[in-house]
């Protein structure tokens, strides 16, 4: 199974070093703490959306590269998933 909060840590640390930025810096351009960085950096959280959009937008990163999305293969296998297993509400 996908760990996204691993997937998202590790790509943000990257973003960071990547463009010189510290964690202070983005949590400053975006409204949160450093604490809330660092715990996204160490995989033991997540941002909200909303913050999470304000975080892509402020690295100039692209939202399905910062969670290791392929949505032309993996959007087409999931519902081909949900064809297999209709949700059938009763």
């Amino acid at each position: 199974m996908i760990n996204t909060k691993e997937i998202f840590s590790k790509n943000l640390e990257m973003e960071l070093k990547l463009r010189n930025i510290s964690q202070e810096q983005l949590g400053k351009a975006i409204g949160v703490s450093q604490q809330s960085i660092s715990e996204w950096v160490k995989g033991k959280s997540l941002p909200s959306l909303d913050t999470f959009r304000n975080l892509c937008i402020a690295l100039r990163a692209d939202p399905e590269i910062m969670l290791d999305l392929d949505i032309e293969t993996e959007v087409p296998f999931a519902m081909h998933k949900l064809l297999e297993n209709p949700i059938v509400h009763t």
